[in-house]
């Protein structure tokens, strides 16, 4: 008898344990099929309309928020509403466009993403639509302007390293004493905490923000030059000056081009009624979106960097 109820003890010890032992083995195929996946969508996935593999024009979308779509309905952001319009445009061509923007990039971040999405992908480019800079303001994340030893480190550490080479970088006092006080406070690691360290609109500031973004495309240039793969700079809808100073000066290199999008292309769009192009984050909603879709497409034809429509 009482080996009966060994016996029985030992089953229900069993019991949970291979249930734990089960979800463990779920999670770990789970994630495997998921990483094989998204391998898959890349490698020869539909991207837009129409296959990267048989695509005749590959379009690479790099960016933060404003090339993810935030502020629309999914499908809406504007490289997508930009492959829909090349579709109905070129019915002859087949157009693969690739968004890898990810809201709160900053440069470096979205630099990084492009070239190694360049180098996975079955064929080169086309070309890279390239949209970010704005939250080099507040992310220090990988930042191309710090050395190899900083980029790595916490947000934190990486305002107190500034703090400590603010010489170096050429910090103003205004952003120093910004710096000084968010450590001494302890402020937590979170975007809205440094949203607004730096003062953006000093000289000095507005210099450092313009080399870090040129160092972050001239990084990928080298990298699309091997493959003479052109980028297209595009900024915001709204004006953010260290982006726009820096790519209008970007755009004079060669295979370098700029698409200014302030506005949306037009300098009445603050007199007609903003809000219906506009998301209450102030990010575009799905038809501001398709205005820079537009816009984008019409340079594109102009600067002969896709054929011309049928």
């Amino acid at each position: 008898m009482r080996g009966f109820f060994q016996h029985r003890r030992r089953r229900l010890i069993f019991i949970p344990l291979a249930i734990i032992l089960g979800i463990l083995l779920l999670i770990g195929v789970t994630e495997v099929v998921l990483r094989l996946l998204g391998w898959w969508s890349l490698r020869a996935g539909s991207l837009g309309y129409e296959t990267v593999a048989n695509a005749d024009v590959i379009i690479v979308c790099a960016g933060d928020s404003h090339t993810e779509g935030v502020g629309a309905p999914a499908g809406y952001d504007y490289p997508s509403q930009l492959a829909a319009r090349l579709r109905e445009s070129h019915r002859r061509m087949r157009f693969a466009v690739v968004n890898v923007g990810r809201a709160g990039f900053n440069s470096s971040q979205a630099a990084n993403r492009a070239a190694e999405v360049m180098a996975q992908l079955p064929r080169r480019p086309t070309l890279i639509i390239f949209n970010a800079g704005k939250n080099n303001e507040h992310n220090f994340t990988d930042a191309r302007i710090l050395p190899d030893e900083a980029r790595k480190m916490n947000r934190l550490d990486q305002f107190k390293y500034l703090l400590a080479h603010s010489r170096a970088f050429r910090l103003g006092q205004i952003t120093v004493s910004r710096l000084q006080n968010q450590i001494s406070v302890g402020a937590p690691d979170d975007q809205e905490s440094w949203n607004k360290v730096l003062n953006v609109y000093g000289e000095e500031e507005q210099a450092l923000l313009r080399n870090w973004i040129a160092r972050d495309v001239e990084f990928l240039r080298e990298r699309a030059a091997d493959h003479n793969v052109p980028i297209v700079l595009l900024n915001y809808w709204l004006s953010v000056k260290e982006v726009d100073e820096a790519f209008a000066e970007l755009a004079r290199r060669p295979h370098t081009f700029f698409v200014n999008v302030i506005d949306f292309g037009s300098p009445l769009f603050h007199v007609r009624l903003p809000r219906t192009m506009l998301s209450p984050d102030k990010h575009p909603n799905r038809y501001g979106y398709a205005l820079i879709a537009r816009l984008v497409e019409h340079a594109l034809e102009e600067k002969r960097l896709i054929p011309p429509p049928d």
